[in-house]
């Protein structure tokens, strides 16, 4: 059957579709090795290299495999049909065979180009950043590491593949985050990172059992052809009975959800700040994050099937989006409050898949990496000048200090909040009107909480540009020599934010025709929307009022910003903490709406509680210790004390002990003798 769907594969799509090119293979393995080869030189000749040659080495790998994806990447705006490279097989057991297939199609080298562009800009940014740190050649291998598992995760041709890149991805994070390892603060949120992301681990498990049991493959394209045959499946779990499509879609999406931090599952997001700001960068702008949106949009296939799933992803995904930007506005932390916006920004890709627009999702995909990895590297600049103080109400009156990084926090900023005509503003809104365009209650809804929350993107933005750079300077806890080192960009940071702010500015409007343009053609195969969820073009037709309401919200939050911290900077203590009502919002919204609490109380808690009870206290210290070591030493005692009766130095009771002996061994030869 496998060999019949690849025929009419190759009919129904061409039949160049799958073949192995010479200069394909050749970028591609430029594109996929090239970080690897970076990791191994700096991970194990890092002792013997000087730091010009570990960052040498870093850019230099990153700088040919970006130049490799681009070259993958550009066939494709001429529509050129996408390549599969089948290596030879990876695991043979009987029947079940899994092998190095790599996918090359549209999606995949769409995302190889994100990657690689701003993993350059990264690695460029931290050789100055971390030069003065002992270990940089080690971190400059892990930020390779890093890219490197990313990589295998979007050119993965099966779902195995794909998990291993997955996995590599979650394992480099931890390196990256607990690279301070004598920090405490990094250990546990390292921990707290790779504990969560094993929901969403395990959940992608599952569905590939799934998909093995029941469709026998593990492959995408063949996935995609077989499900159509088994749309009326069911499966049992626990006794219950549900949809096959749905459950496999739902575990899928449950791992895209912990991967990408959407609500519930978003407590790592934070936390993983403690890492240095170049990893927070990466993660949170083209690599780890954006691993759920991509696994979403390369499942697309399952998720039409099923408008459960596609309403449960437009839901949590305008919740997450809301979530985000509340949690962001009262936040004191430089790199937090970037961080809820990356939460934020993540459940607007999510309510674009879920409004079956996943052209849509990747467009704000690339125009978002661009934008925030601008804002963290901005924010990385600002805490180095200022000897790692990260708490905004302690600075200000940098612009006169910092107007060049000023500049790059504005533009990146205004890109975040939709300002007309920044990459922000093309793919931000488009994301609410096609929530609007679904026409459903899950619809409305999801286009509500987005608009809402672009409101209140437009607020902590300017808040935080006020608090940082605009309001007079509060630098009372910093001594005079770190005053006097207060510096603006150096050249290397200069020339790593300059094309993200190019990007930021500019990306949008050149890439949104063949993204998201009427008619493109550019994404080929490689999504797939079925006819009665399409309403994309139904967007194109909306009424201005719809169309310009994102715009009319951040307005609105811009000059409220202004108002509140430029007109009325005076009265904000007594409109905080006076006003008991506001008070207590701004506890609530400062505590993260309380999910780390309820998580600790309800769940860690007695997790920890029954762990000590029944497993440490009764079974590990009970059970094992009395069967076992204790149990052990203290029966060899009693058997010693009973044995030692024997021993009471009588000649006479020696020999008749020796005679007994002797006749039962006797005994024993003749019963075996005689029984023979």
């Amino acid at each position: 059957m496998v060999t019949e769907l690849y025929v009419v594969f190759q009919e129904t799509w061409g039949p160049a579709i799958i073949e192995t090119v010479f200069h394909s293979k050749v970028f591609f393995l430029l594109s996929v090795l090239s970080p690897l080869l970076g990791f191994l030189i700096n991970f194990f000749g890092s002792s013997k290299l000087t730091k010009f040659q570990s960052g040498a080495i870093a850019v230099g790998f990153l700088l040919l495999s970006c130049y490799g994806s681009y070259m993958l990447f550009l066939p494709f705006l001429s529509g050129e049909p996408f390549t599969i490279l089948e290596r030879s097989k990876w695991v043979t057991y009987y029947l079940f065979t899994v092998n190095w297939t790599f996918l090359l199609d549209p999606l995949s080298t769409f995302m190889l180009v994100v990657i690689t562009t701003v993993s350059l800009c990264v690695h460029f940014y931290s050789y100055e950043y971390m030069y003065s740190d002992p270990n940089l050649g080690r971190f400059l291998a892990f930020l390779n590491l890093f890219t490197f598992f990313m990589i295998m995760l979007v050119v993965a041709g099966n779902l195995v593949q794909l998990f291993v890149g997955w996995e590599g991805v979650g394992l480099s994070s931890y390196l990256l985050i607990n690279f301070w390892h004598t920090r405490l603060e990094a250990n546990k949120s390292a921990l707290k990172a790779i504990i969560m992301n094993r929901i969403g681990d395990c959940s992608l498990l599952v569905a590939i059992f799934i998909a093995y049991w029941y469709y026998g493959t593990f492959d995408f394209i063949l996935l995609s052809q077989l499900l159509s045959f088994l749309l009326n499946y069911s499966i049992v779990i626990f006794g219950f009975k549900f949809d096959l499509i749905t459950s496999f879609g739902f575990f899928i999406l449950i791992g895209a959800f912990a991967k990408s931090a959407q609500l519930g599952l978003h407590t790592w997001l934070p936390d993983a700040m403690e890492g240095p700001t170049p990893v927070s960068a990466l993660l949170h702008a083209a690599t780890m994050v954006t691993a759920g949106v991509y696994l979403v949009t390369r499942f697309s296939f399952v998720l039409e099937y099923s408008p459960l799933l596609l309403n449960f992803c437009l839901v949590f995904g305008s919740l997450t989006a809301f979530f985000g930007s509340t949690v962001a506005l009262v936040q004191v932390d430089l790199k937090k409050v970037i961080a809820f916006s990356t939460c934020s920004q993540l459940g607007y890709m999510f309510a674009a898949c879920g409004a079956s627009a996943y052209n849509v999702a990747m467009y704000h995909l690339m125009t978002h990496a661009t934008f925030k990895a601008l804002l963290f590297l901005g924010a990385g600049a600002i805490i180095h000048s200022l000897n790692n103080e990260q708490d905004i109400r302690r600075m200000g009156g940098l612009i006169n200090f910092m107007p060049l990084t000023f500049i790059f926090m504005l533009i990146g900023f205004l890109s975040l909040m939709g300002f007309p005509f920044l990459s922000g503003f093309y793919s931000k809104d488009l994301i609410l009107e096609v929530c609007f365009a679904k026409g459903s209650v899950y619809g409305l809804f999801a286009f509500w909480f987005c608009l809402i929350s672009a409101g209140l993107t437009a607020f902590y933005s300017f808040r935080t540009l006020f608090y940082v750079f605009l309001t007079k300077p509060n630098f009372t806890n910093f001594w005079r020599h770190n005053l006097m080192n207060i510096h603006d960009l150096s050249f290397h940071m200069f020339l790593s934010l300059l094309p993200l702010a190019l990007g930021s500015i500019v990306l949008g409007f050149f890439i949104k025709d063949f993204t998201v343009g009427m008619g493109t053609s550019f994404w080929q195969n490689s999504i797939f929307f079925l006819g009665p969820n399409l309403t994309f073009h139904d967007a194109e037709f909306l009424p201005v009022k719809v169309k310009l309401a994102a715009t009319f919200a951040a307005t609105f939050g811009f000059w409220f910003a202004c108002w509140l911290y430029y007109y009325k900077s005076k009265d904000l203590y007594r409109i905080s903490f006076k006003n008991i009502y506001v008070g207590t919002i701004i506890h609530f919204l400062s505590r993260k709406w309380c999910f780390d609490v309820l998580y600790n109380k309800f769940i860690v808690a007695k997790i920890l509680n029954r762990a000590y009870v029944n497993i440490f206290r009764d079974l590990d210290r009970g059970l094992f210790e009395y069967y076992g070591p204790f149990g052990g030493m203290f029966r060899v005692g009693l058997i010693s004390q009973f044995v030692s009766h024997f021993q009471n130095s009588r000649l006479s009771y020696y020999g008749f002990m020796g005679i007994v002996s002797i006749i039962v061994l006797f005994g024993f030869i003749l019963h075996f003798i005689l029984g023979g």
